[in-house]
């Protein structure tokens, strides 16, 4: 009985161990069965090409691991083959699999995980949870990684040309328009994103080539968006012209009409390089460029009817369709390529920016402040008339106005100064001098005094004269001829009211010698007798001149009597009013009044006879010709050998009177010292050197700048690009502006003397 009970006790945990074996065999099989479910779609299993039956349309909506999703547009299911199978995975990326595990406590939202080409069945269970949540808010939020919104993208990709064919597929269009509807929902929301844009945008043209109601030329130009705010210097511009661009280009070359400014420069815009003005001051490019265009091109080019014919090419974004492309012939005409257009736009775009350049580099310094007087003073122009502000607007009228009626006009300086406000000081610098004259040459008015042209500066309270020019046909310096008829002129006026009174005769003589000796333009001629004008107006006298007369040597004075004696005698008399003007010249340059009839007669020993004739009554201004007509027999007729002779002898006459009449700034800015043995902008010591030299002062000659270089043996040329390389490098800026005279930025300038 013992024995019995031993066997039965140990048949029994044989029994309940056998028993507990198999269980273990039986969940360990489960597990195996379950895991082989969860990754079924990565191993080789059979994958459906019926994509209608994985199709959410859009009136349906469904439940995906608790999402509930509206609008449809998606595909939901298991093992849907890709749009073709060439490589990688054949599931298609598009596809949602509600099998697979999500993570709805921890959403990644910021799409940290997702790849380049994201396909779902890849995605995390983070990833997956932020895509449902997206779906199911309306596929909106603004702020989603554009990764997600490509996912969804592929699947409307993947429709309209796989499953639906196009378009072509029986009873498709209804809803081949409502995805071109979401898809264009889409670009209105995540349109700047470049990438997505490109490729929506690129869809749809697809898609208007398959619209028959869409090949009407013409509707391309009231479709295209001129707008060029969007264009950048940085390559971000899509090079890439759209199908509606081309359709445009491809009418205007059918009909044989030109090409409107706006299309040229879009076209430009997107074939050609750009510099940093055409990005920094857009919309002044912009206009620069039509009016250059027009200028060029009359009303625009006319486009040949080109042999080549534009084939249109979409390349799909999804992986579904592994890198193949699709491809139509549009039969349009193939402009784009065409290097004799975009030669010629990038010409003028060549043109334009350089015209730019000092408007840019103010606005680089001051770039809030672009559009003040100054800002606006360094506008070409062609354009600065764009840009006036209200008040000086008004003022510009009042001036044409008042020229309608006369040749010159005097305006007082506080009408327009304040546009160049210098605290704290009664004259302007040299600086806003110029500044000032040239923002009224651009508006076509001449203005002096202009120390471009003379040596005066704009004085607070006073007054300038204003006249007419033609800015394209005018000379932006003087002619070596103009410079010293503007001192003689000055001189003898200056002598001429020593005593407070500049007669009819003294004037009258004045104006028949300049006539006589200098062969000057118009132009000239009418800035001349402007700048007397002002002189008389303004009654300067001696004022300012007297002490650098009293400085300069009694030889250099006693030149410069001989030399306007000389003047006086180069037509063969001299007349009692020029005896009174040289004797007044005398007196103010401490020499003896009483000795000009012997100076006078003295160089008739060594010249041809002179003859002192009595005073005649005149009446107006009498040119030359009629003046000689008159003159008595036995004077003399205009020798201009002499003329020539006496003018060549002129440069160091010229030069004692420019600096007599030569301003100097009122208030110079005081020079901080450089430590030459110290590196600027990272310089060798001959070029540090070179441009501590420079620092001295804002501008200098072309011939100064090439003695300091030449100095130091230094290549002007080289050096000049050097220090700007540097300087570019530093503050985005050139520290030497080579124009007809160098300028230093004075806004660097400053910086390297701190």
């Amino acid at each position: 009985m013992e024995l019995l009970f031993i066997v039965i006790i140990i048949a029994l945990i044989i029994y309940i161990t056998s028993k507990s074996g198999q269980g273990n065999a039986n969940k360990t099989t489960h597990r195996a069965r379950n895991k082989s479910n969860e990754f079924s779609h990565y191993q080789k299993v059979s994958l459906s090409e019926n994509s209608d039956k994985f199709w959410v349309p859009k009136n349906k909506t469904i439940q995906i691991n608790g999402y509930e999703i509206s609008g449809g547009l998606i595909y939901v299911g298991k093992n849907l083959a890709k749009a073709s199978r060439n490589y990688g995975l054949n599931v298609e990326p598009a596809l949602i699999n509600p099998r697979l595990s999500i993570n709805k406590k921890s959403p990644d939202y910021e799409g940290s995980t997702l790849n380049y080409w994201p396909s779902y069945s890849n995605l995390t269970p983070n990833a997956r949870a932020a895509y449902l949540e997206w779906l199911a808010n309306g596929k909106k939020d603004p702020n989603m990684p554009i990764g997600y919104v490509f996912l969804y993208y592929y699947g409307l990709e993947r429709r309209l040309l796989h499953d639906l064919d196009g378009g072509i597929k029986e009873n498709s269009q209804y809803e081949v328009e409502l995805i071109k509807d979401e898809i264009r929902r889409l670009l209105d929301i995540y349109g700047t994103n470049s990438s997505f844009r490109r490729y929506a945008s690129q869809l749809l043209d697809l898609f208007k080539l398959f619209d028959d109601g869409q090949k009407d030329l013409i509707k391309a130009l009231d479709n295209e968006s001129l707008d060029f705010e969007d264009y950048s210097c940085d390559g971000s511009y899509s090079r890439r012209h759209d199908l509606n661009f081309r359709k445009g280009l491809a009418y205007f070359a059918l009909e044989a009409k030109p090409l409107p400014p706006d299309w040229a420069l879009k076209w430009a815009l997107k074939s050609t390089s750009l510099k940093t003005p055409a990005e920094r001051c857009k919309k002044k490019f912009q206009d620069l460029f039509r009016i250059r265009y027009y200028e060029k091109f009359g009303e625009g080019i006319k486009l040949d009817n080109h042999k080549e014919t534009h084939t249109y090419t979409y390349r799909p974004a999804s992986s579904s369709f592994s890198g193949t492309n699709i491809s139509i012939d549009t039969n349009l005409p193939e402009f784009t390529i065409d290097n004799k257009y975009i030669g010629k736009f990038q010409k003028i775009i060549d043109e334009c920016t350089d015209k730019l350049d000092p408007y840019s580099r103010y606005l680089g310094r001051n770039p809030d402040d672009g559009d003040s007087a100054e800002a606006i003073s360094n506008l070409p122009k062609e354009i600065i008339g764009y840009y006036l502000s209200t008040d000086i607007q008004n003022f510009v009228n009042q001036i044409e106005e008042e020229l309608g009626e006369k040749q010159y006009v005097f305006v007082f300086t506080d009408n327009f100064t304040d546009y160049w406000d210098i605290k704290g000081v009664s004259k302007y610098r040299k600086k806003e001098s110029i500044e000032i004259a040239q923002f009224f040459f651009k508006l076509g008015f001449g203005i002096e005094p202009d120390l471009r042209f003379g040596s005066s500066k704009f004085e607070r309270d006073s007054q300038v004269v204003f006249f007419n020019i033609d800015p394209a046909n005018y000379p932006i310096a003087p002619s070596k001829e103009y410079k010293l008829a503007l001192l003689i002129l000055q001189l003898t006026t200056v002598v001429g009211l020593a005593d407070g009174t500049f007669s009819e005769d003294e004037e009258r003589y004045l104006d028949e010698y300049i006539e006589s000796l200098f062969q000057l333009s118009e132009p000239e001629k009418k800035r001349l007798n402007a700048y007397l004008c002002w002189l008389k107006k303004v009654n300067p006298g001696v004022r300012g001149t007297k002490k650098k007369i009293a400085d300069l040597e009694m030889s250099k004075r006693k030149s410069i009597l001989d030399f306007l004696i000389k003047v006086a005698n180069a037509d063969g008399y001299v007349d009692p009013e020029e005896v009174k003007l040289l004797q007044k010249t005398a007196e103010i340059f401490e020499l003896d009044p009483d000795k000009i009839y012997k100076d006078i007669h003295s160089q008739q020993a060594n010249d041809d006879p002179v003859l002192v004739m009595k005073g005649k009554e005149h009446k107006g201004y009498i040119i030359p010709d009629q003046k000689r007509e008159e003159k008595d027999k036995g004077t003399q007729k205009l020798d201009q050998d002499r003329i020539n002779e006496t003018l060549l002898k002129t440069d160091e006459v010229q030069s004692i009177l420019t600096d007599i009449f030569d301003e100097e700034d009122e208030e110079p800015e005081e020079i901080p010292s450089v430590n030459v043995e110290e590196s600027i902008l990272g310089l060798d010591e001959l070029h540090s050197e070179l441009v501590t030299e420079l620092l001295k002062k804002d501008e200098w000659t072309q011939m100064e700048f090439e003695n300091i270089c030449s100095e130091l043996n230094l290549f002007p040329g080289g050096a000049k690009e050097l220090i700007n390389d540097k300087a570019f490098e530093e503050y985005d800026d050139a520290l030497i502006l080579d124009f007809e005279e160098i300028e230093i930025n004075t806004e660097i300038a400053k910086d390297i003397k701190l």
